[in-house]
């Protein structure tokens, strides 16, 4: 089958949607498909060496000027002075780029002259891969239209009031327009059911899989145990001080086997020094995914830090981690809500309500001797199957 798959990130370095998308595209290149994406031409600066080097499919990009801001304002974001401009930044961004920055991509795109694919395919982020979509489904409607969101639009909390309105009427828009839309979280799938109803029928969920498996690396004994985080963290959300204050407290009465954590990502500025004063953690820079999966084969356990207790959304390193041989140590917001139940299903999930008081951290020596396999359920190329069967409803 001939498949356009549409979204802008794709190629980017430190972007779970980007990571996702090339796991979406290198299952569906393994099944046999025929595979262009159609994307934005992002500033060599930001783009991960690794996905290009890795893509399978024919790439066709789309040059937005506008793009070319974001090589100062990556800078700029990083200084504690950034975090008194941030409010200002969002409101001026929020009200000249809607959706987001690359609002005229479908402005700017040239459709080529012989337009002979089978299905279009676009997926979040950014939501204007979506009205790219909407561009391509009015020019050709005869060609069924599949949308990937990997979270909700219009309850994102990062959005002010007056563009939350906006994000539910396009949101709404652009399910209504939709062939089949997919979820990769049935939580919020659920959501959106109740949301919007009269759409429960095109809705559908497919877990959002992890793109490269890592086998662990075989190494002489060490002196401590390493707990890995890839990703952003805040004190409000994802809360990492109740670990950080039950990991001093064990290695203070351990000191032959400590805890040490290393966390690769962004930290706001204003919780550098805060989460830098713990003895256990180390803070180092977002690295590009091809390091993230070396990092990945020489810990120890990998730890996975869950939203607030209101949100549906399942962040996208919980699947990458499901591609390892490791073990989860997770921690929730809300212990009794459905995200834990599901967690506590899978065997390598040690799973804690995020408090000081309810972590266990003498429990990781347990889980770590422990070996688990890789969850192939998750693989690229079996939630691709799953995308191709709801294709397949449209091409009997």
């Amino acid at each position: 089958m001939k498949i356009l798959y549409v979204t802008t990130f794709y190629e980017q370095q430190g972007s779970s949607a980007a990571i996702r998308n090339n796991a979406w595209v290198e299952g569906l290149c393994s099944l046999g498909h025929d595979v262009t994406v159609e994307t934005v031409d992002w500033p060599d600066t930001l783009k991960s060496e690794f996905l290009v080097r890795n893509n399978k499919a024919k790439v066709n990009r789309t040059y937005l000027p506008e793009l070319n801001i974001l090589k100062t304002t990556v800078k700029t974001a990083k200084s504690k002075r950034a975090g008194k401009l941030d409010g200002l930044r969002h409101f001026v961004r929020d009200m000249l780029f809607f959706p987001d920055i690359c609002k005229n991509w479908p402005k700017k795109y040239k459709e080529p002259s012989f337009f002979d694919y089978d299905v279009i395919v676009s997926s979040s982020d950014f939501k204007s891969s979506h009205f790219m979509g909407l561009k391509l489904k009015k020019l050709h409607p005869d060609v069924p239209w599949i949308q990937i969101w990997g979270d909700p639009w219009s309850s994102d909390i990062s959005l002010s009031s007056i563009t939350k309105r906006r994000a539910h009427r396009n949101e709404r828009k652009l399910l209504q327009k939709a062939d089949a839309v997919v979820y990769v979280s049935s939580l919020t799938r659920d959501y959106i059911k109740n949301l919007y109803p009269g759409l429960e029928r095109k809705l559908h969920y497919i877990p959002r899989g992890y793109f490269k498996r890592v086998k662990k690396t075989p190494c002489d004994a060490k002196d401590h145990i390493t707990l890995l985080y890839t990703g952003s963290l805040s004190f409000s959300g994802r809360n990492i001080a109740p670990l950080l204050e039950a990991i001093e407290e064990y290695n203070a009465t351990n000191p032959e086997k400590k805890v040490r954590l290393e966390i690769y990502g962004t930290v706001k500025a204003s919780l550098h020094d805060d989460i830098s004063q713990f003895e256990c953690v180390t803070l180092n820079s977002s690295v590009d995914y091809e390091k993230v999966l070396e990092l990945y084969s020489q810990a120890d356990m990998l730890l996975f830090l869950s939203n607030s207790a209101e949100s549906t959304q399942i962040p996208g390193k919980l699947f990458d981690y499901l591609g390892t041989e490791l073990p989860v140590l997770c921690l929730m917001a809300d212990i009794n809500g459905s995200l834990a139940e599901m967690l506590r299903g899978n065997k390598r999930c040690l799973v804690a309500e995020n408090s000081k008081e309810s972590l266990n951290i003498s429990e990781i020596s347990n889980w770590i001797s422990k070996e688990y396999e890789i969850d192939e359920s998750l693989s690229p190329e079996s939630t691709a199957r799953q995308l191709m069967n709801i294709c397949h409803l449209f091409h009997h």
